[in-house]
């Protein structure tokens, strides 16, 4: 506009005019809803029917899943510079407060969520949209300075890009822990997990899970053994010259009844435990050598437990001996008398153990 007559009051107009221009671009830092959606955006992953081992350590994952999970209801956020636009995904389970045991699985690192299941906890990674600080130049949300990318998140966005956050579609890591003891049978989860408040929108967002959770395992019956007890056989002085001596080995087996597990792929592997009974006890537990009972008379002589190939069976720790077969799952060894010493007497010979089966 010209000024004609009072300089100074032109210069006061165009200064409120540039004042108005400046407030303009404010008000594009915000998350809306898209064209046609509204309401909660809803996100639910179901994991299906998972195995477990039934004697998996606490601390252990029991199955971990990454995908995309999409929401019918979609929302856009926009980056302004001068506002930052916040995104708070925040955990309806409660946080497990005991410590579990160390373990290698990176998933750990992250904060573990417990279920309404006793013993299942859960730890939540996320990808897209929400770890911007692991991909340049995205429109993503940066979590936090000193947080992890995983629930309970807190971030914003923090970068200018020409397309504005799409929120109706997420990326996330869900790894189930044991956290301590789960009661028998099927365990169903169906919960959320967590929810979510996204800038001036407010609660709009939620997370369920819905899985069951099933025991891999087997019964032991009474006549498991297949010969109680092994019959090792009658020797001379003449085979035992030498440790270890020239005993022939003796096949047996321990057989698992009504094996529970996944169809696909074993989940769980028969764990066994050899303990010295009625006073046989360790000689060398690495090489499965044990020595007689308190009634044997015979005397430089044990008894060595081995694998179906020959190897040693290591005594009083767990061991791994196969992975489960679905109904039947048939554990072989082989048993043989073993020298101990330079010479041997005659005599009664037996020996016994306590066996225990664990899956793990």
């Amino acid at each position: 506009m010209p000024c004609y007559f009072h300089p100074s009051m032109c210069r006061a107009a165009l200064a409120a005019g540039a004042l108005l221009l400046a407030l303009t671009p404010h008000a594009q830092a915000h998350c809306e809803f898209q064209s046609g959606h509204s309401g909660q955006i809803s996100f639910a992953m179901d994991m299906g029917t998972l195995w477990m081992p039934r004697d998996l350590p606490d601390g252990q994952e029991i199955a971990s899943v990454e995908k995309a999970v999409s929401s019918p209801n979609k929302a856009n956020c926009f980056y302004e510079a001068i506002r930052e636009v916040r995104a708070e995904l925040i955990n309806t389970a409660p946080m497990v407060l005991h410590s579990l045991p160390a373990t290698r699985n990176r998933s750990m690192q992250y904060p573990i969520l417990q279920t309404r299941v006793p013993g299942i906890g859960v730890t939540i990674a996320l990808g897209t949209p929400y770890d911007g600080a692991l991909v340049a130049n995205s429109n993503r949300f940066i979590a936090d300075p000193g947080t992890l990318t995983a629930i309970p998140y807190r971030g914003g966005l923090r970068r200018q890009t020409v397309f504005a956050t799409q929120m109706g579609d997420m990326r996330v890591k869900l790894t189930l822990v044991k956290t301590g003891p789960i009661a028998p049978g099927p365990q169903t989860i169906d919960e959320e997990l967590f929810h979510g408040i996204l800038d001036q929108m407010g609660k709009v967002l939620d997370f369920r899970l819905k899985t069951t959770v099933n025991h891999a395992q087997c019964s032991l019956r009474a006549d498991a053994v297949s010969a109680d007890p092994v019959q090792l056989g009658d020797y001379s002085l003449t085979d035992f010259p030498a440790p270890p001596g020239n005993a022939r080995t003796v096949p047996f087996h321990i057989r698992l009844n009504d094996c529970q597990d996944d169809s696909n792929a074993s989940a769980a592997t028969a764990y066994i435990r050899l303990d010295g009974i009625r006073g046989s006890a360790p000689v060398d537990r690495a090489l499965g050598v044990f020595s007689l009972t308190s009634n044997s008379t015979a005397t430089g002589i044990g008894i060595q437990m081995q694998r179906a190939d020959g190897t040693p069976m290591p005594l009083e720790q767990e061991v791994p001996v196969k992975r489960l077969n679905i109904g039947i799952t048939q554990l072989d060894f082989q048993a043989r008398f073993y020298q101990t010493a330079a010479k041997v007497t005659p005599g009664l010979a037996e020996g016994a153990l306590n066996f225990t089966v664990s899956y793990q």
